[in-house]
């Protein structure tokens, strides 16, 4: 599982349940010991998956309700099942992590487009707060 406040390597936790008792009881929570294999930094994870020997962790790709978007908030990180040999001692997992900024948007974006769906248009308001803040901030940064 994935805690939403803080960085992705500090935030993924591992949920157990213990043989033999009953599901009403017998369960344990732990932070998985993990450390980044870049120097990228990550925020607010969302979601987690599982797939082929991997556990994947999604960002919001989004900002606040009022804007603008965060980059820190745009990843997919992974590790794998694997190299977990224990959740809380070394060595520690190494979580890969993937942040192009606002590349899944774009490709969501791009794939409602391509199929010609009938969108909502955003309106003024969302749009200065989401599109053209995150456009001043990124040109201030």
């Amino acid at each position: 599982m994935v805690l939403d406040e803080g960085e992705i390597h500090d935030c993924v936790a591992i949920l157990g349940h213990r043989r033999g008792t009953d599901v009403s009881e017998g369960w344990e929570i732990e932070r998985l010991h993990a450390v980044p294999a870049d120097d990228v930094k990550t925020e607010d994870a969302e979601s987690l998956a599982r797939h082929d020997g991997w556990v994947y962790m999604f960002g919001s790709h989004f900002g606040s309700k009022s804007g603008p978007l965060q980059p820190k908030w745009g990843f997919v990180a992974r590790f794998r099942e694997a190299d977990v040999e224990h959740a809380t001692k070394d060595p520690a997992v190494e979580v890969e992590i993937f942040r192009k900024c606002f590349l899944l948007h774009r490709l969501i974006n791009d794939a409602l487009k391509a199929e010609g769906l009938d969108l909502i248009p955003l309106g003024p308001e969302p749009y200065e707060a989401l599109i053209e803040g995150t456009i001043k901030r990124g040109a201030e940064k």
